[in-house]
């Protein structure tokens, strides 16, 4: 990325101090504007028939970036719930700066707000992606994401009632409930290592 600035653009004040005929110049940088990445800003002044240019590069970044979105094979990883295996397959091909571009223009295409930096609808599907990625972890599955509660997790969001069911002699089950949206799941842990999978009615 890349921002030019023309000097005419930059309102120029004396400077006090310093070289004599020095100039300070004073401008904003719409950051709140700027998507996250390395940025290289040039900058020049000309005066008579003198001409002055100056780089400076700065780097704009998301301070708190869910963390699913930091590797590209990842972010599309934990989208095969909302992903065509064709979709996955386009995602997945190509350097990791073309999956980004890939990754960054299929949300876009579904932005709610597409006026705005910010795509709150890509951040709701990737904080999910991170609370259940820690949440349902277990021993035999590092990736609570992948998981029957996980995905549930990530499409629905937390469920507005949990009952763990323990009874003796039989393998421990929860029952998440969203009574606004009318769905129940039943998640029973048959192998006894606290993978719940989803029970099918």
């Amino acid at each position: 990325y890349f921002a030019v600035m023309q000097r005419s653009q930059i309102p120029m004040v004396p400077g006090n101090g310093g070289q004599a005929g020095g100039r300070l110049a004073l401008f904003r940088i719409p950051f709140d504007t700027l998507e996250a990445g390395l940025y290289r800003l040039v900058l020049f002044a000309t005066e008579s028939a003198a001409t002055d240019s100056t780089v400076a590069e700065f780097l704009v970044f998301w301070k708190d970036m869910p963390l699913a979105l930091r590797e590209p094979d990842f972010a599309v990883s934990v989208m095969r719930y909302i992903l065509t295996e064709d979709d996955i397959s386009d995602l997945n091909r190509g350097s990791d700066a073309d999956q980004l571009d890939k990754l960054s223009a299929w949300w876009r295409a579904k932005d709610p707000t597409p006026g705005s930096v910010r795509n709150e609808l890509m951040e709701e599907y990737f904080r999910g992606v991170d609370q259940a990625y820690f949440a349902y972890r277990t021993l035999t599955n590092q990736n609570g994401a992948l998981t029957d509660r996980g995905k549930v997790h990530i499409l629905l969001g937390i469920p507005e009632t949990v009952e763990r069911l323990l009874k003796p002699g039989e393998p421990a089950q929860e029952i998440w409930d969203y009574p606004s949206l009318k769905k129940t799941f039943t998640f029973v842990d048959r192998e006894r290592n606290g993978n719940f999978r989803l029970q099918r009615p």
